[in-house]
């Protein structure tokens, strides 16, 4: 359970931050729209207690030049081992190698 917890997460957390970015490039303020998409179609945990975004939210790593939260290390072994166990059980997580992608750069 604690793999397939985290790779949504991690699946989560790339896509809000591209979300989020996205609005930034286009104007809109990141603290407004996160709070749009909180209550839309759009809302998920990490809007609501972990939110990317510098400034957007106090006290989480994103406003505190990114010290203190899950390290990425410790993600990538995580979609590291739901990948391998993806592959073992013949099972297709396109989202999830993408985000164990992302989290090894």
């Amino acid at each position: 359970a604690k793999i397939c917890n985290n790779m949504l997460l991690a699946i989560l957390m790339a896509g809000t931050s591209e979300a989020l970015a996205l609005g930034a490039k286009n104007g809109l303020d990141p603290a407004v729209l996160s709070e749009i998409m909180k209550q839309s179609s759009g809302g998920n945990w990490a809007l609501n207690v972990y939110n990317p975004w510098p400034g957007v939210m106090e006290g989480v790593p994103a406003s505190r030049d990114y010290q203190g939260g899950f390290l990425v290390n410790l993600m990538a072994k995580d979609l590291g081992l739901a990948f391998d166990n993806a592959v073992t059980n013949q099972a297709s997580i396109p989202m999830g190698s993408l985000a164990r992608n992302l989290f090894q750069l």
